[in-house]
């Protein structure tokens, strides 16, 4: 307990103190942060981002005027456009990949290559992912507008 000039004493804590204790807060909510599941991590919102990504696919091919494909694996999927008549990957940092997580994977493990082009349409698709006891299905009809279904 320090005393004051005028002889009064004062208690509390030293701003060090308290910034201690602010920084162990930090690190236990940061703990259990990343330790928690994430609850928007399921079958339907890994399809919806797939979704998202076929579109911003789709979108690709009509601006730049190429084929863009996304191929899918018992792995993940990829991103790519026809380049003087080959495939040839997108950069991550156009239209991510992604690999499967949680166990998810198309059903019956089948390779699909889904082909969007120039002017938006595509190979007409109707891919059936599963994890455990769920099942999605993702329609790309000719027109190219993709749906999720679960």
């Amino acid at each position: 307990m320090q005393t004051s000039e005028t002889g009064s004493s004062q208690s509390g804590f030293t701003l060090v103190e308290l910034l201690v204790v602010v920084f162990i807060i930090g690190l236990a909510s940061a703990a259990v942060v990343l330790s928690v599941r994430d609850p928007r991590d399921t079958l339907v919102a890994q399809a919806e981002r797939l979704a998202a990504r076929m579109q911003a696919a789709r979108s690709y091919a009509v601006i730049n005027n190429c084929g863009t494909s996304i191929l899918l694996t018992s792995s993940g999927y990829t991103f790519a456009r026809r380049q003087h008549g080959n495939w040839v990957p997108l950069p991550a940092n156009v239209i991510p990949g992604q690999e499967w997580k949680g166990g998810s994977r198309p059903a019956g493990g089948v390779t699909l290559r889904v082909v969007f082009d120039p002017i938006g349409l595509a190979t007409p698709t109707r891919l059936h992912l599963v994890r455990r006891d769920e099942n999605v299905w993702i329609d790309v009809p000719y027109d190219g507008k993709i749906r999720v279904a679960s």
